[in-house]
């Protein structure tokens, strides 16, 4: 599992795009939570690109959970963009996808 950050917007400075690429599982949480989270302080909306995730489970379900949770306490968005089908499938297992509505990435 890797989290990459896109290049920065000039049109949304308040912007952070992050991509997970790779494995969202027990074995990689703890790891994807301390990359995710220091970023929660330095922008306004976080658009995750999750197209590249290839396997998720609950425990990569929990670090969005928290990361989204984090956002709303300090008035910041978290929007998922191109979910890959293992995030669709999830998401809608435990019926968060209106929770966490798929967005189109901001340009």
């Amino acid at each position: 599992m890797t989290i990459k950050k896109l290049k920065d917007s000039k049109k949304h400075p308040g912007l952070c795009r992050l991509r997970i690429d790779g494995d969202m599982t027990i074995y990689t949480a703890e790891r994807t939570k301390q990359d995710l989270l220091p970023h929660i302080d330095d922008y306004q909306v976080f658009d995750l690109d999750l197209a590249k995730v290839n396997e998720i489970a609950t425990a990569g379900l929990q670090i969005l959970l928290l990361l989204k949770r984090k956002a709303d306490q300090s008035k910041r968005v978290v929007h998922l963009s191109k979910c890959s089908q293992a995030v669709r499938e999830l998401l809608g297992l435990y019926h968060l996808q209106s929770w966490f509505d798929e967005q189109p990435a901001v340009q």
